[in-house]
């Protein structure tokens, strides 16, 4: 794919759509703000770990392999609105500084109908419960894949994974959440949301005085 210089420091996607995951990453990984739009990634994109500096704008692009941002810093916006991930798209304990946008975007598996996952719509409440003991109670809510009947408390146990087809994953990170809430004297739990789908994870830690 050919890549232009559009301002000093800014990399643009040109006129051929196909762009190599090798070039990319080696793009990012260079440090320098990188803009694309409507670009079709192949292979896998490996982008753990990485520092990034300036804005990363991938919109509206296909992901035909892993798009792996593990532990991953940027100092500005990520926006991947509009993209479609074939794979996965792997955000573990990843640090963004500006905004990360993920509206519009869509993964899909194979031949199976995409799933769409209006990151927009997730929704972090707190609030404070418990008249004897007070409590701070922190909810994640969703309307992704959800967790499937039953196993909503097992999500915890070390090692279990809800979803092993087609998703990566250890099944560690929610039983180290675990954990760690435990030993702050908190509780960590998961239910289903029946009218919109997806999960909505919480935790309670006991409220300072």
């Amino acid at each position: 794919m050919a890549i232009q210089q559009s301002a000093p420091g800014v990399l643009e996607a040109a006129e051929d759509r196909t762009l190599k995951a090798e070039t990319l990453v080696t793009m990012i990984r260079s440090g320098r703000p990188v803009r694309i739009d409507g670009a079709i990634i192949e292979g896998d994109v490996d982008l753990d770990g990485v520092e990034h500096p300036h804005r990363l704008i991938l919109t509206n692009c296909v992901f035909l392999g892993h798009l792996h941002l593990t532990e991953a810093r940027f100092a500005h916006t990520v926006d991947l609105s509009g993209c479609e991930f074939r794979e996965s798209l792997n955000l573990f304990a990843t640090r963004v500084d500006g905004q990360l946008k993920l509206k519009r975007t869509r993964i899909c598996r194979g031949t199976r109908p995409p799933i769409h996952h209006n990151f927009d719509q997730i929704e972090v409440r707190g609030r404070l419960i418990g008249d004897d003991v007070p409590m701070v109670q922190v909810e994640v809510i969703d309307n992704g894949i959800g967790i499937p009947e039953g196993q909503q408390a097992r999500v915890f146990d070390t090692f279990h994974r809800a979803h092993r087809d087609g998703y990566r994953g250890t099944g560690l990170g929610l039983s180290i959440v675990k954990r760690i809430v435990e030993r702050h004297g908190g509780t960590a739990s998961a239910s289903a949301n029946d009218a919109r789908g997806g999960t909505t994870m919480r935790v309670s830690f006991p409220a300072a005085d």
